[in-house]
């Protein structure tokens, strides 16, 4: 967490599943938060409105970017390379196998 709003270094595969997790975790109260606070009324198949897991995403992009951007560094790639996440379905996988399961290199940018 001390590295929150840089882009710049590196990140190892325990530093960024870290932060997946936490993220993740946020996400998972927010969620919870949402249901209990913003509930719709009986005998409704709404979903709940979901303002407080909306604030903790946008709160979360930036450190999430930047930390995506270090683990791309660590694996020799430029930070631009989590882009490739924008691609369906096989972007965000491959992002996934690069950042969470791959080691790290030694040509580090």
């Amino acid at each position: 967490m001390n590295n929150l709003f840089s882009f710049e270094g590196t990140s190892t595969r325990k530093q960024w599943w870290m932060f997946v997790i936490t993220y993740f975790v946020i996400l998972i109260i927010a969620s919870f938060a949402d249901a209990a606070l913003f509930a719709p009324k009986e005998n409704s198949f709404e979903p709940p409105t979901p303002y407080i897991t909306l604030i903790a995403v946008l709160l979360m992009a930036i450190p999430s970017f930047a930390n995506n951007a270090r683990r791309c560094h660590d694996r020799g790639k430029s930070g631009w390379f989590q882009l490739v996440c924008l691609i369906p379905i096989i972007g965000g996988l491959w992002l996934l196998i690069e950042c969470g399961f791959l080691p790290g290199t030694d040509n580090k940018r």
